[in-house]
C-alpha cells in the first residue's frame, strides 16, 4: 500500500474535478488537509462498500477463520482446473 497523495484544502477546491477523476482512475485515496479540522480522505464509493463488506465478513471469529483457511488453501494448494460444465455436473446443477 502506498502513501496517499495529500492536498491542502485550497488546492483541493481548485482541483476538485482532477482529484475526483484521479481517485476513480487510480483507486488511490487522496487526503485533503483542513486547517483546524480533521483531514478528509477521498476514495471511490465502491472501495468503501468493499471495505464495509470485508469488515462484516471478518467480524465473526468463525467466519473469519473459514475465510482465512480457504484463502490459505487457495494460495498453497494446486487444484486441477475445471470447466463450468464440469463444476455444474459435480454439483448436480447440469440440465
Amino acid at each position: 500500500m502506498t502513501n496517499p497523495r495529500i492536498y491542502s484544502y485550497a488546492e483541493a477546491v481548485e482541483n476538485i474535478d482532477f482529484i475526483f477523476d484521479s481517485v476513480v482512475t487510480t483507486r488511490q485515496e487522496i487526503v485533503i488537509e483542513r486547517p483546524g479540522k480533521e483531514d478528509i480522505a477521498v476514495l471511490p464509493a465502491s472501495e468503501v462498500e468493499a471495505m464495509q463488506e470485508s469488515l462484516y465478513l471478518l467480524s465473526s471469529f468463525e467466519n473469519a477463520s473459514r475465510l482465512l483457511t480457504a484463502l490459505h488453501r487457495a494460495r498453497t494448494e494446486s487444484l486441477p482446473s475445471q470447466t463450468i460444465e464440469e463444476l455444474e455436473a459435480k454439483l448436480g446443477l447440469s440440465s
